[in-house]
């Protein structure tokens, strides 16, 4: 049908106007479409902070609020692959632990704001607090986990050159 997927022919709301209001309103108040809605957009939603408890899109992002009386969000991530180095200073071991989870935000693209013409990309990324462990040897190291998004670790781990701008990005 000639309608953008409206049944009938029917034309789609104007996007903002009182009608898609209306329609969304509907739409939202059927427990099935809340349903396929958080099944297919839950991870997102999350991810930017958003609570999937059914108050979506009312509540804003509200993050939970840690000892330190700071809004954050716990990631559990999952392993990608690990970087060995050395301090400069001291000479001591680090590992640096590249890691995935879809509750870090993707890559966007934006215009440049001094320059619209050209574009830029983001690439967003959580770095846990630098841990002192011990290596395979039983010899003291630091170590750092790196999280990025399950998506652009996906693509680091098929791309030589785009895996070495992440480590160079993540150290």
């Amino acid at each position: 049908n000639g309608g953008g997927g409206f049944p009938g022919g029917m034309k789609p709301p104007v996007p903002g106007s009182p009608e898609e209001k209306a329609m969304l309103e509907a739409a939202w108040a059927d427990p099935e479409f809340r349903k396929a809605f958080y099944a297919q957009y839950g991870d997102k939603l999350e991810a930017m902070g958003y609570r999937t408890d059914g108050t979506f899109p009312q509540g804003g992002p509200s993050l939970p609020i840690g000892e330190d009386g700071k809004r954050g969000l716990t990631i559990v991530p999952e392993a990608g692959f690990v970087v060995k180095s050395r301090t400069i200073e001291t000479n001591e071991k680090v590992f640096i632990n590249f890691c995935k989870s879809p509750k870090v935000r993707s890559f966007s693209r934006e215009p440049d704001p001094n320059d619209p013409t050209v574009e830029r990309v983001r690439i967003p990324l959580s770095l846990g607090p630098a841990r002192n462990d011990l290596d395979k040897g039983g010899d003291p190291c630091v170590v750092y986990d790196v999280v990025f998004n399950t998506e652009v670790m996906d693509q680091a781990l098929h791309s030589k050159e785009f895996k070495e701008f992440l480590v160079g990005l993540g150290m």
